[in-house]
């Protein structure tokens, strides 16, 4: 890799950083290409990346930005998860991991916090986004629906006894 290209390599990866509200790293060593290239397309579905990093221009990217404290975990084979929905993109690291023991979760950072690999495998049992938006959406729409019940009772109840009524008169 000529100089230019490093430097290059250099402001992609800070751009992707300072884009992204939580960065995943793991080691992938032992994977099949075929796997990978599985996993790139699953976290691009998310709207995130996946992406194998030449550590030292990783730590050269951290440098002076908010995700410093990842910087001495960058060793070895490593590659990097960016994302903006953090528990979305840690459910399926989460799934990826129990489905390929070679592919190892090492840690994460969101928000300025390190997360370690057990903290991140709790931050995928969370629910998601979506799932919070309609649980919410079902406890404001519970005393609605309950007062349309009850409004609906009032005439339905109403009818049945005048339809009794009919009834017993015709008999």
């Amino acid at each position: 890799m000529k100089r230019n290209e490093k430097e290059q390599e250099i402001v992609s990866l800070k751009e992707k950083f300072q884009k992204s509200s939580v960065a995943f790293l793991a080691e992938y060593r032992g994977l099949k290409v075929s796997e990978v290239t599985e996993l790139r397309r699953e976290v691009r579905k998310l709207s995130g990346e996946f992406k194998v990093v030449k550590n030292r221009l990783a730590r050269k990217a951290l440098s002076g930005g908010p995700f410093t404290a990842l910087d001495p975990h960058f060793k070895g084979p490593i590659a990097v998860t960016w994302g903006n929905d953090p528990v979305i993109v840690a459910k399926l690291l989460a799934k990826y991991q129990e489905s390929f023991p070679a592919f190892k979760l090492k840690v994460g950072l969101l928000d300025g916090r390190l997360l370690e690999s057990k903290e991140v495998e709790a931050l995928s049992k969370l629910p998601s986004k979506e799932e919070l938006y309609a649980k919410m959406l079902g406890t404001l729409m519970a005393p609605i629906t309950s007062l349309a019940r009850v409004l609906n009772a009032v005439p339905q109840k109403l009818v049945g006894v005048l339809d009794a009524i009919a009834k017993k008169q015709a008999s």
